[in-house]
């Protein structure tokens, strides 16, 4: 992994930390190694860790200044130090979350009997919609770059690979038409554990909920569309208010939008909370507005794993499976937007109806205890019962 994955405080974490409760309780021990130097990592979130990991190992990785200058993707060409870290256990499964750490399937020292690959975006084009998001020059001519070399590196990425976990339906059908390979490729959603009993409680307001990471520039220019595009368009209701949240830590570009979003009328920014269920048991609607992106939006789909009505575009909702009108309502204009919101707003047994239909289908595709025992029984026989329980190396 490129992090730790916990807490779940973004997308990419919280698909991994969800996959790793997932093959907890089916019994596999699991190796993590962590992409970053070994740093101070507070007490509490080690405990948490360790409820499910059982080894953590951190592999530094290697200098920028060695990275940069290659045909390599960055972080791939970075990340070359898990070829050499020695591994001295076997493993039932290997995976790789992401292409970013796929070196490891280069080192020598890894005995493993399956090797998986979990794609949380294409990465090429993924790379090419933050330079047209990012308001940094800088950052633009370096996503830039980065989105070429990532489609040249797709040509060689999976020669070490047994199989391919997509984490978007939309992009497993499309790597289905342009690569037919012995690869064993699958659709593998979101590994969320489902609570058929949750409940959205009906709340009298009308709130509006973004909730994403502002470090992100894909949900900086979301949020800036909405507010310069969309949220005009509801002030004349007096009881309509949006709710901006999310992560800013570390960066000025999160921290400008944060306070250029709060001097605005009727709207409000919350940053880094540790607790978000006050906000979702608040809202009445949840807005994905992102126009931008690659793979599955995780905001969105912890929205209806809370069964709160979804107004999104059709960025918002790519890759998911759910569908507009039926499970969410799909708006890529303003105005159309804006009214989507308003229809929820003032008919709730709208928003009750999509929620029910909507979690219907999270229950019917989403489990992911599931969903990996599936893909793992066609793959692997089962974990020898007189063990604790297979191995599974987590990158």
């Amino acid at each position: 992994m490129k992090t730790l994955p916990y807490p779940p405080t973004d997308g990419f974490r919280a698909d991994v930390w969800d996959r790793i409760r997932s093959m907890h309780r089916l019994g596999y021990a699991i190796h993590l190694l962590v992409m970053a130097p070994k740093i101070p990592v507070d007490a509490v979130i080690l405990h948490e860790l360790y409820k499910l990991v059982d080894r953590i190992d951190f592999v530094p990785r290697a200098p920028l200044r060695q990275s940069v200058a290659t045909v390599t993707p960055t972080l791939v060409a970075r990340n070359k130090t898990l070829a050499t870290t020695p591994l001295t256990d076997e493993y039932d499964v290997t995976l790789a979350e992401s292409e970013h750490v796929l070196r490891v399937f280069d080192n020598p020292f890894l005995r493993t009997r399956l090797r998986v690959l979990r794609v949380h975006n294409r990465e090429s084009k993924y790379m090419w919609e933050l330079a047209r998001s990012d308001e940094r020059p800088a950052w633009k001519a370096f996503f830039a770059i980065e989105a070429l070399r990532c489609r040249w590196f797709a040509g060689t990425a999976y020669r070490n690979v047994d199989a391919i976990w997509f984490i978007s339906r939309d992009e497993y059908e499309h790597f289905c038409q342009i690569r037919p390979a012995p690869v064993a490729a699958a659709w593998l959603p979101p590994a969320l554990t489902i609570d058929s009993e949750t409940l959205h409680r009906r709340v009298n307001s009308k709130r509006v909920l973004f909730l994403g990471g502002l470090k992100n520039p894909l949900n900086r220019d979301g949020v800036r569309w909405y507010i310069d595009k969309v949220h005009p368009l509801l002030l004349n209701d007096p009881d309509y208010t949006l709710v901006i949240a999310g992560n800013a830590d570390g960066s000025p570009a999160a921290h400008r939008l944060a306070a250029e979003a709060s001097r605005i009328d009727r709207c409000t920014v919350h940053l880094s909370l540790t607790d978000l269920a006050p906000l979702y048991d608040s809202c009445a609607v949840i807005i994905n507005p992102m126009r931008r992106g690659s793979g599955v939006k995780m905001k969105t789909i912890h929205a209806i794993q809370h069964r709160i009505p979804v107004v999104t575009t059709p960025v918002g909702v790519e890759g998911s499976g759910f569908t507009n009108k039926e499970h969410v309502l799909i708006a890529d204009h303003p105005r159309a937007f804006a009214d989507a919101i308003r229809a929820v707003l003032s008919d709730p047994a709208l928003g009750d109806a999509m929620t029910d239909r909507s979690h219907q289908y999270l229950t019917s595709h989403y489990n992911g205890d599931r969903n990996i025992e599936a893909l793992l029984s066609s793959l692997l026989p089962p974990p020898n019962s007189d063990n604790d329980g297979a191995d599974c190396a987590t990158a």
